[in-house]
């Protein structure tokens, strides 16, 4: 094993507009694959070989901070694949302390405010067309003149 990348407590689009944590060794791969697509867009010119070498140089070292059976050359981090410029082809020292980002919190769903909203609106417009028939009625039966005053 070379490396290895986050596979748990993992962010991700969850059903209905809102954000999920997932547990799976499957993320591993997409996160890795999407550094590597990170690093090309950024310099589209370079070979694969020296992108795969570049995300081993700039993986977070491993918790003893040498390469071991477990974690390989340590753990992918693409902040540092792409922005950091690297000398040399191994491991980097000590990971860059980058300050994380609140997790997101899904947004409220508003579907029963909506549908609240809606059925008030209806309402009122049924109770204007109710009183538009009964006031065109008395209307057209008096001939459109001012009733008894």
């Amino acid at each position: 094993m070379d490396l290895v990348a986050p596979g748990g407590d993992v962010v991700a689009a969850g059903p209905g507009r809102t954000l999920a944590s997932y547990d799976a060794t499957s993320f591993a791969a997409p996160f890795v694959s999407a550094t590597a697509a990170l690093i090309r867009q950024h310099d589209p010119g370079l070979p694969a070989v020296r992108v795969s070498e570049r995300i081993l140089a700039s993986a977070d070292p491993a918790p003893d901070g040498r390469r071991s059976s477990g974690y390989g050359h340590g753990v992918a981090n693409p902040l540092r694949a792409v922005t950091e410029s690297l000398a040399s082809s191994g491991p980097a020292a000590a990971p860059a302390r980058v300050r994380m980002a609140p997790r997101p919190v899904a947004a409220p769903d508003r579907t029963r405010d909506r549908a609240a909203a809606l059925a008030l609106a209806g309402t009122g417009l049924a109770a204007l067309v109710l009183l538009a028939a009964v006031v065109i009625r008395r209307g057209s039966r008096r001939g459109w003149r001012a009733g008894p005053g």
